[in-house]
């Protein structure tokens, strides 16, 4: 994965009516369209089907949907689920997507299983058990794997291996990476390789050790989730750059933050308090978070239908059978607003990819005299900079950054956010979700 990268989510059962790869793939060339150049594929493996709720995570439960197959609790790993298609229409996505100039990558559920996983009976030894012998559930109530078993290790190796060499996928997103032992991954990662020197591996976790040593890009958690209580009015300005400062200083500096707003865990409860974000925070506050995940530095990880304004709630625990409703209406790309949020995409895609300073630029977050509503940073590479200001909050504000903007700045981007004094600092007024970037 290149810091130049655009990445996103495709969770095939929202993602369109049909719920399928065949749906899906109509849609290649609309991703493609909005610049994004990595198509990351939740589970589309063969899910187990067991009825008894005791197997169910408790999401799963509090969801009161009764379909017993979650995507992330696999019965056979070598499998394509009859829900999403056919080997044949996997092959198909990913020659279509590579025919757009999309990578994809798959999700690898490596810490648990179902419990009727296709190598239990077989092979008991691939899976935790008690000293009676008894299937051990670790967390979300799911059969854990049992990596003391070289067995299970070789399993597992080769499935990471069949689906590169078989259908040409290239990587993987790897679901709570950092529950798996870290020599497995690197034994995993030298295999893949050698098949395919380019493979991508993502983290879902942000350990140190993890991304220094195996994974070449990982979740921005502290990013992602504290942005949205800041949006949400339940963290300022100034404790989001603190902590998000703090995080990226820990982390390896050749590893990649991934930096995203929504995703298939923001979205999967239908009955939790909080509405998507895009029904909380509106249009214009959506599109300036859009805006500090693609000038930030990192690659912009963007949730389906985000960049259709869709407000719809989605869940894992539903498909086109049992909630249609939980999906995305596609029909919100007609609109003036959804319009705009693709025209502001396609920019900021093309500035993430193509101005040297936000692929190779350092960062540094500037001081803001407004620090429970605005954020500012700087990226510099080779004497120029790029200075991005938000106003991440829905009220006008009357403020200034430490930073001093020249008249001949060149202005890349802007919205609802007025520069009124350059001496000494920069001052402005930004309406809500008001931003700016400017190169000098």
């Amino acid at each position: 994965m290149k810091s130049s990268s655009t990445l996103y989510q495709m969770y095939l059962r929202p993602f369109t009516p049909e719920g399928t790869l065949k749906g899906a793939e109509k849609m290649l060339p609309h991703i493609a369209s909005l610049g994004f150049d990595i198509v990351y594929l939740c589970p589309i493996f063969d899910a187990d089907d067991d009825t008894d709720p005791k197997f169910w995570s408790p999401n799963h439960i509090r969801s009161q949907l009764t379909l017993p197959q979650n995507p992330y609790r696999m019965r056979d790993y070598y499998k394509i689920d009859e829900e999403y298609g056919t080997d044949a229409d996997l092959h198909s996505f990913v020659k279509a997507a590579h025919e757009q100039g999309l990578k994809v990558l798959l999700d690898l559920v490596y810490f648990h299983c179902g419990p009727r996983a296709a190598f239990i009976d077989e092979h008991p030894d691939y899976v935790v058990c008690d000293e009676d012998g008894k299937v051990t559930c670790g967390r979300w109530n799911f059969p854990q794997l049992n990596y003391e078993s070289e067995g299970l290790r070789e399993y597992l190796y080769g499935n990471m291996e069949y689906f590169i060499k078989e259908f040409d996928v290239d990587g993987y997103r790897c679901d709570v990476a950092e529950y798996v032992p870290l020599d497995f991954w690197a034994e995993g990662r030298r295999r893949i390789l050698a098949i395919n020197p380019d493979a991508i591996l993502v983290n879902e976790g942000d350990g140190v050790l993890y991304n220094e040593e195996v994974f070449q890009a990982y979740y921005n958690f502290k990013f992602g989730h504290n942005l949205r209580k800041a949006l949400r009015g339940e963290m300022s300005a100034a404790d989001f750059v603190a902590a998000a400062s703090a995080h990226r200083a820990q982390m390896p500096p050749q590893s990649i933050p991934l930096n995203f707003l929504d995703n298939h865990d923001t979205v999967k409860d239908v009955l939790k308090k909080f509405d998507r974000i895009e029904n909380i925070i509106g249009n214009d506050r959506m599109e300036a978070a859009m805006v500090l995940l693609y000038t930030a530095e990192g690659v912009p990880f963007i949730y389906n239908g985000n960049e259709i304004c869709d407000t719809r709630k989605h869940t894992l625990y539903a498909n086109r059978f049992n909630a249609p409703e939980l999906s995305i209406n596609w029909s919100n790309a007609c609109t003036p607003a959804a319009e705009r949020r693709m025209r502001i995409l396609r920019e900021l895609a093309n500035l993430h990819r193509n101005n040297d300073i936000l692929v190779n630029g350092s960062m540094e977050w500037l001081t803001v005299g407004d620090k429970d509503n605005v954020v500012a940073f700087q990226r510099t590479y080779e004497g120029r900079s790029v200075i991005v200001v938000i106003n991440i909050s829905g009220e006008t504000v009357n403020t200034y950054v430490d930073a001093v903007i020249a008249l001949e700045s060149k202005v890349l981007m802007q919205n609802n956010l007025v520069v009124t004094s350059r001496k000494g600092r920069t001052a402005f007024v930004a309406e809500g979700g008001g931003y700016i970037v400017i190169e000098q």
